[in-house]
C-alpha cells in the first residue's frame, strides 16, 4: 500500500510542477522530487532514531516466565491442550489399527496394566468433559462468566476431574 501512495504522491508532485516546466524548465521537477525523497528518508532515520532511543527505557509487554496467569487462564489452556491430545491420540489410534499397525487389546492392555497409564488416558476425557460441561453452561444461561466466578470454578474443575479420575483409575 505504501509505494503505491507514494508512487501517487510523485505522480501528483510530478503532474503539479510539469504547468511550471514550460516556464523555469526540468529542474524543478527534479528538485521536486529529490525534496519529496529527502521528506521519505528523513522520516525513515526519525522513525529508527526513536525507535533506539526508546529501546531501553520503555517496558517489554510481560513475558510469560514473569507473567502469573490467572487459574480461568490455566484452564483454559488445559482444555485446548487436552483437546488436542485427545484428538491426536485417538486419531492415531485409529489409523494405525485401521492399517493393521496396532494389535488395539494388547495395547490397551499393556497401558491399562499401570495406574499412571490409566490416568493418562482417563484424566484428558475427565478434563475435558467438565469443561466442555462449564462452557455449556456459559452459553446457555450467560451467568458465571466473570474473573471471580470463572477462577472459582477453574479451580472446582481442577479438583473435580483429579477426584474423579482417582475413582476412575483406582
Amino acid at each position: 500500500f505504501l509505494p503505491t501512495m507514494q508512487r501517487a504522491r510523485t505522480t501528483l508532485a510530478l503532474a503539479q510542477h510539469q504547468r511550471t516546466t514550460a516556464v523555469t524548465g526540468l529542474n524543478v521537477v527534479r528538485s521536486s522530487m529529490a525534496m519529496h525523497q529527502v521528506r521519505v528518508l528523513a522520516t525513515a532515520a526519525k522513525t529508527a532514531e526513536y525507535a533506539v532511543k526508546t529501546q531501553d527505557t520503555r517496558p517489554i509487554s510481560p513475558h510469560v516466565t514473569i507473567y502469573r496467569f490467572p487459574p480461568a487462564a490455566i484452564a483454559s489452556i488445559t482444555t485446548r491442550i487436552t483437546g488436542v491430545g485427545l484428538t491426536a491420540g485417538v486419531s492415531a489410534t485409529a489409523i494405525a489399527t485401521l492399517f493393521g499397525e496396532l494389535d488395539l487389546p494388547q495395547y490397551l492392555d499393556m497401558i491399562t496394566a499401570i495406574p499412571l497409564g490409566q490416568s493418562a488416558i482417563v484424566f484428558p476425557f475427565v478434563y475435558h468433559t467438565i469443561s466442555g460441561c462449564r462452557h455449556l453452561f456459559w452459553d446457555f444461561t450467560q451467568k458465571g462468566i466473570n474473573n471471580a466466578a470463572a477462577d472459582s470454578v477453574s479451580y472446582v474443575i481442577f479438583a473435580a476431574s483429579a477426584a474423579l479420575t482417582g475413582y476412575l483409575v483406582w
